[in-house]
């Protein structure tokens, strides 16, 4: 059930039928090697929800672009805002899906930059109280999805990362007229270059790291992911994230837990 494409009165039955369950997917834009479109990892987690909801109901909130890509304005096409204002945007927009009737919100990253970013955001949840739940999916979504990749990379030989294997293959499940195979770069331009880490080894990190190893923003290599290859791997993220959806359904301890931890530090 897609939040934008219903009207006021379908909203109101969607969001009963949903058991007040609202799934927000979470990408950006940024260069993703030559090949794959700015948006992927925007547009894919909003199928991934998509796709996920026809298999558990719960309402998709629409396309959101809005996530932490510091490292990657450097590359044309990069939307790169402030990490202090994408958590205040997140914190905005999650009050507003509440209050529109949904106590139960899913995160759906499909961007690895994201990562720490929504860990601290989940934390951020105990400053205040509230009387709606944030949960968010693993990045690999679940062990269907990772078995996926895994069948992926050994029958291609393809490596997986930003840019890579399993990326390009989505792209072309869903996206194969985005998808430029002929511009993919060779495999080694892909790998890591190690030269900060010749100087500082692997126990100390700069926030130069990522820009260091990959410096044309590009860490794996598809060259051999096809379209089957896609599907399957996004089916089984549907799997994944459904799974999730009947969980979250069914927990009503996480709510009573954030209750008694607002009174307990209200005393």
């Amino acid at each position: 059930m897609r939040w934008n494409e219903m009207t006021s009165p379908e909203f109101e039955v969607a969001v009963k039928k949903s058991e007040g369950v609202c799934l927000l997917p979470l990408g950006v834009l940024e260069k993703h090697g030559d090949h794959l479109p700015l948006g992927i990892d925007y547009m894919k987690a909003w199928d991934f929800a998509d796709m996920a909801s026809k298999l558990e109901p719960a309402v998709v909130f629409p396309p959101f672009f809005v996530g932490f890509v510091t490292a990657a304005a450097f590359e044309p096409g990069a939307f790169a805002l402030k990490g202090k204002l994408v958590l205040e945007v997140l914190e905005a927009t999650c009050t507003e899906i509440a209050r529109n009737g949904f106590n139960k919100i899913i995160l759906v990253n499909a961007h690895g930059g994201n990562v720490v970013l929504l860990q601290t955001f989940l934390k951020m949840q105990l400053e205040s109280r509230r009387d709606y739940m944030i949960y968010q999916c693993l990045h690999h979504f679940g062990p269907r999805t990772i078995k996926a990749k895994e069948k992926l990379h050994k029958e291609t030989g393809g490596t997986s990362g930003h840019g890579g294997a399993y990326e390009t293959a989505v792209g072309l499940f869903l996206y194969p007229e985005m998808v430029k195979m002929d511009k993919i770069l060779p495999r080694e331009i892909g790998g890591e270059n190690p030269r900060l880490m010749n100087i500082l080894g692997g126990d100390i990190l700069t926030p130069m790291d990522w820009y260091a190893k990959h410096p044309v923003h590009l860490s794996g290599y598809g060259g051999k992911s096809t379209c089957e290859y896609g599907k399957e791997v996004c089916e089984m993220i549907a799997e994944d994230i459904g799974e999730t959806i009947r969980k979250v359904k069914s927990d009503d301890l996480s709510l009573a837990l954030m209750k008694e931890f607002f009174d307990k530090s209200g005393k």
